[in-house]
């Protein structure tokens, strides 16, 4: 695709650069669950992250309180001056019904220039129209959301963070159900606006396109297991202690599981079909162990992903992430972190 035709602002002047947008001790809930703990950092001005993860290891709701739109349980969040922050949400969180054509999306990028009571005027009615075609969708002014593709709207979404011309971008899964020309043209704009100096930050899943396209990578799952350059992130190391994590609290599959674990154990199981099976995630029965060099682990005592787990015969009863670990996963292991009543660990209640 070629570079946008839209004028937008040029990347402004040393002064008044883009924030440094910094988290201390930061500890945010949802759903009644800690989601993010402890968070410590700072995205530099002008820096390009992608944040990464297992399922619900506080990726979104990192994004929001980065924005503004969720408040800490504990620690904070700071620029280091004012500066407006654009948030582009997940797709399906978006409610397609709502009868809005697509030119009115875009405007609606110009709120915090205009506020509730103010027209658009011709300029900026023009400046939108250019958004749209910078992004593929010229002459779907009028066109309802509903009627667009996957990728389309996430095209149209773009457009609205161009019209806004924010300092500081955050993304939530921006690139979910997209094809590779529509993948190619966003990532596009990304660079570009990296090239202005904004400060990007977004939340992913595919870990190749990660390492290809973006320097700087911080890896969450509750607690931050890596923020940094990707290359030194993103270890086989740094990936177990995700994988583990995510089977203790919700065995749920991450994008970077191919049928096999980083020492070649073989076939994973994705499901719990028969009485007693193995967690979500966990080697294959008979598995080699990892050899001697494993990490260390995210708590003191944590199991071995293939430990016994005896609420697996009554799923549900305490939901998918509530196991009670009751020995040591094999021996010379120390035993799992004894639980209160409700299946948490008494080092984290």
């Amino acid at each position: 695709m070629p570079a946008p035709a839209i004028a937008l602002t040029p990347p402004p002047g040393p002064a008044h650069g883009p924030p440094a947008l910094a988290v201390r001790d930061l500890t945010l809930s949802h759903g009644g669950q800690v989601a993010v703990r402890g968070l410590s950092g700072c995205f530099a001005p002008g820096s390009l992250t992608a944040v990464v993860g297992p399922n619900g290891a506080g990726k979104t709701t990192l994004l929001q309180a980065l924005a503004g739109l969720h408040r800490p349980a504990a620690g904070t969040v700071s620029l280091s001056h004012p500066a407006r922050i654009a948030l582009l949400p997940q797709a399906a969180t978006l409610d397609r019904g709502f009868p809005i054509a697509c030119l009115d999306v875009v405007e609606l990028g110009h709120w915090s220039r205009l506020g509730p009571f103010r027209r658009v005027t011709p300029a900026l009615r023009q400046r939108s129209r250019a958004a749209l075609a910078a992004v593929g969708l010229e002459g779907h002014e009028r066109r309802p959301i509903g009627s667009l593709s996957g990728g389309q709207m996430q095209r149209l979404l773009f457009a609205r963070l161009l019209v806004q011309d924010a300092p500081v971008i955050l993304l939530d899964e921006p690139f979910n159900a997209v094809d590779a020309r529509t993948l190619a043209d966003l990532l596009s704009l990304l660079r570009r606006w990296h090239g202005e100096g904004r400060t990007v930050v977004a939340v992913l899943h595919d870990l190749d396109l990660v390492r290809h396209a973006f320097p700087e990578t911080l890896l969450l799952a509750c607690d931050c297991l890596g923020w940094g350059a990707t290359a030194e992130v993103l270890t086989p190391a740094n990936r177990r202690r995700a994988r583990m994590a995510r089977d203790w609290w919700a065995g749920e599959p991450w994008a970077d599981d191919h049928g096999a674990d980083d020492h070649g154990a073989g076939a994973r199981w994705t499901d719990a079909s028969w009485p007693g099976a193995p967690r979500p995630g966990a080697p294959r029965p008979g598995a080699p162990r990892p050899d001697a060099s494993w990490p260390d682990t995210p708590w003191p005592g944590a199991p071995w992903p293939d430990a016994p787990w005896p609420d697996d015969r009554r799923a549900g009863d305490h939901g998918a992430g509530d196991r009670r670990p009751t020995g040591p996963a094999m021996p010379g292991m120390p035993a799992p972190p004894r639980a209160d009543a409700a299946g948490r660990p008494h080092h984290l209640t």
